[in-house]
This record gives structure tokens, sequence and C-alpha cells, in this order.
């Protein structure tokens, strides 16, 4: 999977509502994280989260201790 279809499967995983970034590394790899992979998937999601936001395509949303992702735009 190459870097333009990782971040359509970022986008797919946030379509049907808000997610953490673990559960999207893990939707977008199709596997959980574990100590052998989660040093390398999970900053890569957190890039293409961090690109994707930039572009408003997600947006993320804090309850002070755990972020989600959605997809979208949102405006206070």
């Amino acid at each position: 999977m190459n870097s333009y279809e990782r971040l359509d499967a970022v986008l797919e995983a946030v379509q049907d509502g808000p997610k953490t970034a673990v559960e999207i590394t893990s939707a977008v790899h199709g596997e959980p994280l574990t100590e052998a992979n989660a040093g390398w998937w999970l900053p890569e999601t957190l890039c293409y989260l961090g690109h994707l936001e930039l572009e408003e395509k997600v947006a993320r949303e804090s309850d002070g201790d755990l972020a989600h992702w959605t997809a979208g735009s949102i405006k206070p």
C-alpha cells in the first residue's frame, strides 16, 4: 500500500464516526498494533492525520486526555 492509498484508508476509517489514532492505525493496516509495529505505524498514521487535518478533511476533537479524529472540519 502506498502513501496515497493510506491517506484514503485513513479517510475511510473516520467516515463512520470519531476514532482514536490507535483505532485508525489498526483499520489502515488491517491488524492491531503490537510492540513490533507500533513504533512505525502509529507515527506514520499521525502524520497522515496531520496532513489531512491541514486540508480540513479530518478534524481532531479532544476530551482533555484522548484525541479522536472525525471526517470533515469541525467549526466552533
